[in-house]
């Protein structure tokens, strides 16, 4: 028996739905979010690879103005999109801004 990775993600629910209507697809969907997953660590802008201390949230509005829906920007690159560099108004009061090494100063 392989061994087993338990992991905890957030996947769309549209992409459990898709596992629901065809379960004998189940093994592609599972394949295909994996790739999802693999896409998503990196920066849509500069491709660098983003690391869990590079977790960041913004306010929605921000996001919805300088964002890229659900794909993940680095500091440098949601920084260069504002114009200036990112102030407390612009952070979710949440567990991962506080202990983040970059935003926990903003607090």
């Amino acid at each position: 028996m392989k061994d087993v990775k338990t992991i905890r993600i957030k996947v769309p629910l549209e992409q459990l739905r898709l596992v629901e209507q065809f379960p004998d697809k189940s093994e592609f969907y599972v394949q295909a979010m994996y790739k999802y997953l693999e896409l998503l660590q990196f920066c849509q802008q500069c491709k660098k690879k983003i690391g869990k201390t590079d977790d960041y949230m913004l306010k929605d509005e921000i996001w919805q103005q300088y964002g890229v829906g659900s794909g993940l920007l680095c500091f440098h690159c949601i920084e260069n999109r504002i114009g200036r560099g990112l102030i407390k108004d612009d952070l979710l009061d949440v567990k991962s801004n506080r202990i983040n090494p970059y935003t926990k100063n903003l607090f």
